[in-house]
């Protein structure tokens, strides 16, 4: 009775670990699988070469298409369909999982393309006379010793060295 709470609270745990859901239709249940593992299970595969292969997955050529698709299953941990037993993934439901991390995988890209690129200021950015035991920072708005700062909206903060 209580399953549909259980299942939600999972989801809940599991969605801010960056992990990809998908529905394995050999064991008709939601799985989760570590992107970046599939990418690489994928991605570096010693059979694949991604221009040849995927080419012609998308022309439907063979026999790259089937090798394409052992990979996919391979990188998701699932089997080639048997029709005696009715177990493992057919061709369109391998293809169907594909598409879905594709997507997903697309979808992180933008996420992270869409994000601010704010930069924190590091220390090669600036100039700082060694001679003088000062540092600048672009973290405050006046500047008190303009002289070794890049540019007067800089403040300098002094610097003093750990005694022991």
């Amino acid at each position: 009775m209580l399953g549909w709470f259980k299942t939600l609270l999972e989801r809940r745990r599991l969605r801010g670990r960056g992990l990809f859901r998908f529905y394995d239709p050999s064991e008709r249940r939601y799985r989760y699988a570590d992107p970046i593992a599939v990418h690489q299970a994928i991605h570096e595969h010693p059979k694949l070469d991604e221009e040849r292969h995927f080419a012609a997955l998308e022309r439907g050529e063979e026999p790259e298409t089937s090798e394409v698709l052992a990979i996919v299953r391979e990188a998701f941990g699932a089997s080639k369909f048997n029709a005696s037993s009715g177990t493992g993934w057919t061709v369109s439901e391998t293809l169907q999982v594909w598409d879905s991390f594709m997507a997903y995988i697309d979808s992180q890209k933008k996420s992270i393309e869409s994000r601010p690129n704010w930069q924190s200021p590091t220390e090669s950015e600036f100039s700082v006379d060694q001679s003088d035991d000062t540092t600048c920072s672009a973290d405050s708005i006046s500047c008190e010793a303009a002289a070794n700062c890049e540019s007067p909206t800089e403040s300098c903060q002094e610097v003093r060295p750990l005694s022991n």
